[in-house]
C-alpha cells in the first residue's frame, strides 16, 4: 500500500487555506474558491477514480440516516440532470429545501416516512402535479361537529326584532344527522324558532327546520332537532325564520373569527361580529373535495325536488297582492292564473317576482291585444273577455335563486276572485 502524506497551510488567522495530498510522487491541492472547492494536481483523476467507485457522483445520491438534521439546502443549476434520488430516515427533520433551477429534470424521487409531515408544493407555467397511493381515511368516511364555537352556557342572547344566521364556507358536504342551538325562552310555554339551510348567503331555503324551545329555557342545555339528509354543497348557511325578542332569542358570543350576519326581511343581510350557538353534527362527510367558486358553466345541476303551490281568494287586489311566494333556488315549469268573472277582471295584471325583481307584467287586455291565443307558446291565453273569466297559462322559465313570487293587480277595488298554480322545480 502507498503512503499517503497530508500537509495543511493555514493564513495569518490560523484558518486552513491550503490542503496538500501527496502519494507516490503525485499531489492533489484542495484550496476554497468563490464556487466552492476547487481541486487540481496529479493525482486528481485517481482521486475522481475513487469517488466514482463510491458512486457519490455517479447517481447524485445523498443518503442520510441520522437522529436529527436541522436544514438540508439542495440547490441544482444544471442543464441536464439524470436521476436525483433523496432517501431520509430519521427521527426529526427541520427544513428540507430543495431549489431546482434547470433546462432538464428526469427524476425527482423522494420518499418520506414521518409521524407528521407539511408538504407545500408551488407549481407555474402548467406544471402537473400528481400524488398517488391516498391512504384510507381518503376514501372512509369522515364524521365531525361544524361549531364555531363549541356549544357553551351563553352570556348574550340575541333580543331585537332580526333575524340571525350562521355561514360555515368550507367542508360541509355530508350527512346532517342533526342541528343544535343554544336559546332562551323566559316565557312559561313552549316556543319554537323555524329555521332554513341554504348553499349561501341570501339564497332560497333548501332544507327547513323548526326547533323547541322549552319553556324557562336558559341556555344550559342543547336543543337538538334531527335532521337527516344529505348535504351536496361545501358551504352551508343556516338562518332563523323567527325574529327574536324579549322573551325568546338564540344565545350568541363575540370575538373572532365572526360568522353572524343579521336581517330584517330575509331578503338584505348585513354582517355582524357575533357567533351564534348553532352547531352541526355531520356524517359520511367527504375528504379532499376540490370546491369551485364562482359560476361554471354549461353544467345543468338537476332538480330534485318538485313542488306545486297553489291557492284561491277573492280579494280586493286594487294594490298589487302576493298570491303565491314560494322560498328556494330552481325555476318554474308553469304558472296559471284563473279570474272568475267580475267588472274590469280583464284589467287584472299578473306579475311574476323573481328574487325580488320584476321580471313578468302583462295585463289580460294587454295580452288579447297582442293576439295571444289558446295555441301562442310560453304565453297561451286560454280565456278571455270584458268584465268575463280570464285565464293564461305561462310556459316560460323563470329561474330564481331565492323566491319566486306572484302578485296580481286590478284596477279598482272591485273584489275578484282568483285561483293560483305553478309547478315549481327546487333544488333540494
Amino acid at each position: 500500500m502507498t503512503r499517503v502524506t497530508c500537509q495543511v497551510f493555514r493564513d495569518e488567522s490560523g484558518t486552513p487555506s491550503l490542503v496538500v495530498l501527496k502519494k507516490g510522487g503525485k499531489k492533489l491541492e484542495i484550496s476554497e474558491g468563490s464556487k466552492g472547492f476547487i481541486l487540481k494536481g496529479s493525482l486528481l483523476p485517481d482521486f475522481v477514480a475513487i469517488l466514482s467507485a463510491t458512486a457519490i457522483f455517479g447517481k447524485n445520491a445523498v443518503d442520510i440516516a441520522a437522529q436529527t438534521v436541522g436544514n438540508i439546502n439542495v440547490d441544482i443549476n444544471a442543464q441536464s440532470v439524470g436521476n436525483l434520488q433523496t432517501d431520509i430516515v430519521a427521527q426529526t427533520i427541520g427544513n428540507l429545501d430543495i431549489d431546482i433551477a434547470a433546462q432538464s429534470l428526469g427524476n425527482l424521487a423522494m420518499e418520506i416516512a414521518a409521524q407528521t409531515v407539511d408538504l407545500d408544493i408551488k407549481t407555474s407555467g402548467g406544471t402537473n402535479i400528481i400524488i398517488d397511493k391516498l391512504n384510507q381515511g381518503a376514501y372512509t368516511e369522515r364524521q365531525s361537529t361544524l361549531e364555531n364555537p363549541a356549544l357553551a352556557t351563553p352570556s348574550n342572547f340575541y333580543t331585537d326584532a332580526y333575524y340571525r344566521s350562521k355561514f360555515y364556507p368550507r367542508g360541509c358536504r355530508g350527512w346532517i344527522e342533526s342541528i343544535s342551538i343554544r336559546a332562551r325562552n323566559t316565557t312559561g310555554g313552549d316556543l319554537t324558532i323555524n329555521f332554513a339551510i341554504a348553499p349561501n348567503i341570501g339564497m332560497g331555503d333548501a332544507l327547513t327546520f323548526t326547533a323547541t324551545v322549552p319553556a324557562g329555557a336558559d341556555g344550559t342545555a342543547d336543543i337538538t332537532t334531527n335532521i337527516r339528509k344529505f348535504w351536496n354543497y361545501d358551504s352551508m348557511w343556516i338562518h332563523t325564520k323567527t325574529v327574536a325578542s324579549a322573551s325568546l332569542g338564540l344565545g350568541y358570543i363575540t370575538g373572532t373569527p365572526y360568522d353572524g350576519y343579521y336581517s330584517s326581511d330575509l331578503i338584505n343581510w348585513v354582517q355582524e361580529n357575533t357567533r351564534s350557538y348553532i352547531s352541526v353534527t355531520m356524517k359520511g362527510e367527504t375528504v379532499g373535495d376540490v370546491p369551485v367558486s364562482g359560476t361554471v358553466n354549461n353544467i345543468n345541476i338537476p332538480n330534485t325536488c318538485g313542488v306545486s303551490p297553489y291557492t284561491t281568494a277573492s280579494n280586493d287586489i286594487s294594490t298589487a297582492t302576493t298570491v303565491l311566494n314560494k322560498y328556494g333556488s330552481g325555476h318554474s315549469e308553469y304558472l296559471a292564473v284563473l279570474l272568475d268573472a267580475a267588472t274590469n277582471s280583464h284589467q287584472v295584471s299578473v306579475l311574476v317576482y323573481t328574487d325580488d325583481v320584476l321580471a313578468f307584467n302583462w295585463k289580460f287586455s294587454k295580452m288579447t291585444a297582442f293576439a295571444l291565443g289558446v295555441a301562442t307558446p310560453k304565453i297561451s291565453l286560454l280565456q278571455y273577455g270584458v268584465d268575463a273569466a280570464c285565464s293564461v297559462l305561462i310556459s316560460s322559465k323563470f329561474e330564481f335563486k331565492r323566491n319566486f313570487q306572484v302578485k296580481l293587480q286590478g284596477i279598482d277595488a272591485t273584489v275578484q276572485t282568483y285561483y293560483v298554480d305553478a309547478q315549481l322545480n327546487l333544488i333540494s
